[in-house]
């Protein structure tokens, strides 16, 4: 029977180690790997132990590539999932690791959707239309993109809007029917919809653009 004759910390990785068999090595694994099956010095381990802990390292080292992605920014199961298949890890495993990401909060849709409400509001000029975009690419559910899109058309200040229309309008050139024509197409690719242009429009001082 096989048995571990050394299991030594690894030089580049304080948290991986080298686990040995009859004095040969035999594989890396995680700290969390080596906990989990309590592995020490002089241990026998069968074959089906050795493929419990292949499998499980397979898992772990998911799991640290899918925290890795995360730690940059927030994402989203759909992110996640195509983030790991590039790696050619296995569904099986990808299933384990979107489980394991929402009981430790590390995805939540919800907490994304009002994040990305934040950031746009305050750092873009686009309407609801582009923010359901984003979130639809994102793989969010559609429930929760008509919750947040409605609170984000709420949230949009009707002043920042026309600022942004005013700006438009003063970049377009030719006759003011024709000017307000173009605007209503910016706007409408900015992702606003029409009733809300509509409101805009109303709100505007068109008497000085003649």
């Amino acid at each position: 029977m096989p048995k571990i004759t050394k299991i030594e910390v690894q030089k580049k990785n304080k948290e991986r180690f080298n686990l040995y068999l009859d004095d040969e090595f035999e594989m890396g694994i995680d700290i969390d790997t080596f906990v989990y099956f309590n592995l020490n010095k002089g241990q026998i381990v069968e074959a089906k132990d050795m493929e419990e802990i292949q499998s499980y390292e397979q898992y772990r080292q998911a799991v640290n590539a899918a925290i890795q992605y995360i730690s940059y920014r927030k994402r989203t199961d759909h992110e996640v999932i195509k983030h790991l298949t590039k790696k050619e890890i296995s569904e099986s495993v990808i299933a384990k690791v979107i489980d394991y990401c929402h009981e430790q909060k590390l995805i939540d849709h919800n907490d994304y959707a009002n994040s990305l409400k934040n950031t746009m509001i305050l750092t873009t000029d686009k309407g609801p239309g582009i923010y359901k975009q984003k979130l639809r690419e994102a793989g969010i559910e559609q429930l929760i993109i008509d919750e947040y899109s409605q609170i984000y058309e709420q949230e949009q200040s009707m002043e920042d809007i026309l600022k942004v229309a005013n700006k438009i309008l003063k970049q377009k050139k030719g006759p003011l029917v024709k000017r307000k024509e173009k605007l209503t197409q910016s706007l409408m690719q900015k992702g606003y919809s029409f009733e809300k242009i509509k409101e805009v429009m109303d709100e505007m001082d068109f008497s000085q653009q003649e």
